[in-house]
């Protein structure tokens, strides 16, 4: 595995220990190294731009088999980019720099070098979210009809590869998800609803689940708490729930629905 940081690294490589496969872990970072080194039968930790030594450290433990899974800062490509020379190639040859153009990329680099790059889902289907409401407070009318424009323009929104999120409030868009992340948009666009604000988070129509699995958790909740968000909407069977047990009840306290669209 190549992992990032979040939540979804660590529970790949706890089911795929339970699948008895062995797990080879290249790190991004040195926190998800930290959370990754018991689950892993071996570690590394490599920087983002370290293209060379992530394929000769995979090559060394004799890998076939990968998963890609995390986040990765994606303004670490304007911020005091480090790469090496195999890493500058690759950006050279990306005629485009958002997320799926670049992982696309990456993943045709390593199937050239001999790996098979793996879907996230058999290793996440249990932390999938299902269809229905999902806590206690069910959506007004008003506000199914904020998840339904929303549902709309996200599909566009991720189709464009610009974004997975938006804020909606009395079917007025309030907010898009770029290149500063859910947290963000969601912060930006419940603040402008005052109170009362929907997110709607998607999937692309053709997403590419070997690298990117939309992914909601207890933070989501928080940010929607502290600016009077009302509504989570996520696809249902297309969407992660990172500490849903905690992330519901939190949910549950502050009186905000979250749904599961099928």
């Amino acid at each position: 595995m190549i992992a990032g940081d979040g939540e979804a690294p660590g529970l790949i490589a706890g089911e795929a220990r339970r699948q008895g496969r062995r797990v080879v872990t290249v790190s991004l970072s040195k926190t998800a190294a930290r959370l990754l080194d018991p689950l892993s039968d071996s570690l590394v930790t490599c920087g983002v731009g370290q293209a060379q030594k992530i394929i000769a450290s995979l090559q060394h433990s004799q890998v076939r088999q990968l998963v890609l899974a995390g986040k990765v800062r994606k303004r670490l490509l304007f911020e005091n980019p480090r790469f090496d020379r195999r890493a500058l190639r690759l950006l050279r040859r990306a005629r485009q720099h958002d997320d799926g153009a670049l992982l696309r990329l990456i993943i045709d680099e390593l199937q050239q070098e001999g790996f098979e790059v793996l879907s996230q889902l058999p290793f996440l289907g249990p932390y999938l979210a299902p269809a229905g409401c999902l806590g206690r407070r069910r959506p007004t009318p008003r506000e199914w009809q904020d998840i339904e424009a929303g549902l709309a323009i996200a599909r566009r929104l991720a189709d464009l590869e610009v974004g997975q999120t938006v804020v909606v409030k009395n079917t007025t868009i309030l907010s898009l998800e770029a290149v500063e992340g859910t947290d963000e948009a969601v912060r930006r666009g419940c603040a402008l609803a005052r109170r009362g604000g929907v997110v709607v988070k998607v999937s692309r129509s053709a997403q590419d689940y070997r690298f990117d699995v939309p992914a909601v958790g207890l933070q989501t909740v928080e940010n929607l708490k502290e600016a009077g968000g009302r509504v989570l909407a996520v696809e249902a069977q297309r969407t992660l729930l990172l500490q849903r047990r905690e992330m519901l009840g939190a949910a549950d306290r502050a009186g905000i629905s979250v749904v599961g669209v099928a």
